[in-house]
């Protein structure tokens, strides 16, 4: 096919605007990754970074995947140059998260939303949000940390009870 297009689509990763200085000093400030993706104030500040520098279609909702474990009560902490760690699982603790508590507890990211859509610079850019995958979670929440740091397939499928619960709560 020779057509040529005007408007190539890109895809501009949050993770991608972690590189600007603004953030950068953001960062420095706020050593709690968690805490600063449930800061309804800076969220939308970093959220809207790489649009003031890039003539990008779309904003990406400043967040991290593991708000979902966070909410269902699991200790999240990112520690520097080695990535998440999430504390033991606990299923019984889990299981009894009811909706209204999980939306409770990360109700700072639907406030992050509604103040993002209502103030944006930007109104004529549209606003995505994103989420970790239930089999993605499950595997951060069962190693406590990232797959990719020395994974072990009988720690995950080793427990079947454990396995099929969490993947229903997810």
């Amino acid at each position: 096919n020779n057509k040529k297009y005007t408007n190539i689509p890109i895809w501009f990763m949050r993770q991608a605007g972690r590189y600007l200085k603004e953030f950068q000093e953001i960062r420095k400030k706020n050593k709690n990754f968690i805490n600063l993706c449930l800061n309804e104030r800076l969220v939308n500040e970093i959220s809207q970074q790489p649009i003031k520098r890039f003539d990008l279609d779309a904003i990406i909702l400043f967040s991290d995947i593991l708000i979902i474990p966070y909410g269902l009560g699991q200790k999240v902490s990112f520690i520097k140059n080695f990535g998440p760690v999430l504390e033991n699982l606990n299923l019984d603790s889990i299981i009894k998260v009811s909706k209204t508590d999980f939306i409770n507890r990360i109700n700072p990211v639907y406030k992050s939303i509604n103040l993002l859509k209502n103030n944006m610079d930007y109104k004529n850019k549209s606003l995505i949000g994103f989420a970790g995958a239930p089999w993605t979670l499950l595997l951060y929440m069962i190693h406590k940390q990232s797959p990719k740091n020395d994974f072990s397939k009988k720690q995950i499928f080793g427990d079947k009870y454990l396995l099929k619960h969490l993947i229903l709560k997810l």
